[in-house]
C-alpha cells in the first residue's frame, strides 16, 4: 500500500511541476 500511494504522491508532484511549468510559460508569453 506505501508504495502505491507514493507513486501516486510522485506522479501528482510530476504532474503538478509540468503544469506550473505551462503557466509560467504562458505567462511570459503573454
Amino acid at each position: 500500500m506505501g508504495e502505491i500511494m507514493g507513486r501516486i504522491i510522485i506522479l501528482r508532484t510530476r504532474i503538478g511541476t509540468q503544469s506550473n511549468k505551462n503557466y509560467t510559460i504562458n505567462i511570459f508569453s503573454t
